[in-house]
């Protein structure tokens, strides 16, 4: 099991803990998005949610659990991939889901999380989840399905394409470093993807007209 299914993996129970659960976690989001991960307690949570601390402590050690729980949570609802058309087409339509969740509330709660919290294992763990996680496998899966149709260059480095590809959509975000819309995310994704297709598309591609 990756370690972004073990931080967003559900403990089993009844439909009212469930209920509780999502509670607690809606409420630990909102806080986060008020006040901050710095400021936020697990006091806050309580009282926000109603479910007492021996509850929420059950559930979650410390806020840096909680608070990471909460925002994989938020980003994956908000994330869905998409799986149509071409490899590229699909590679595309995510960055582009990616970049308006993060150019909402989701960056401002990731740039809080990671300000807040360098040295929470938790926080660690939640960026090597969204590195290394099953959002992670379905992009290598998306190449490789490129590479297969003749998309993509069968010497392609995986990873190395993705990092290309989604990595600047984080920095550019999170630093403030420009306009990041869906104009920005599809120069920027056809320009990595001139280094990913074949060489002989990419000389017709690059030819003088």
């Amino acid at each position: 099991m990756s370690s972004e299914s073990q931080i967003l993996k559900r403990v089993p129970g009844r439909k009212r803990d469930e209920d509780t659960r999502h509670g607690i976690l809606r409420a630990a989001y909102d806080l986060i998005v008020e006040k901050g991960f710095r400021a936020l307690t697990m006091e806050d949570v309580s009282d926000r949610s109603r479910a007492s601390r021996s509850t929420i402590y059950r559930w979650w050690p410390n806020k840096g659990a909680l608070a990471t729980e909460a925002y994989l949570r938020e980003l994956a609802e908000e994330t869905a991939p998409d799986s149509y058309g071409t490899a590229s087409e699909e590679l595309k339509a995510n960055m582009r889901t990616l970049t308006h969740a993060l150019a909402g509330t989701s960056g401002q709660v990731l740039a809080s999380l990671l300000g807040g919290a360098r040295d929470d294992p938790h926080v660690l763990a939640m960026c090597r989840g969204m590195a290394q996680g099953s959002r992670r496998e379905r992009g290598r899966e998306c190449i490789r399905r490129g590479i297969a149709n003749g998309e993509f260059r069968p010497d392609l480095d995986l990873d190395a394409a993705l990092d290309a590809l989604f990595l600047p959509i984080f920095v550019r975000v999170l630093l403030n470093l420009g306009r990041c819309d869906d104009e920005w995310v599809d120069t920027h994704a056809s320009t990595v993807m001139r280094g990913m297709i074949p060489n002989a598309e990419r000389a017709a591609a690059e030819a003088p007209r």
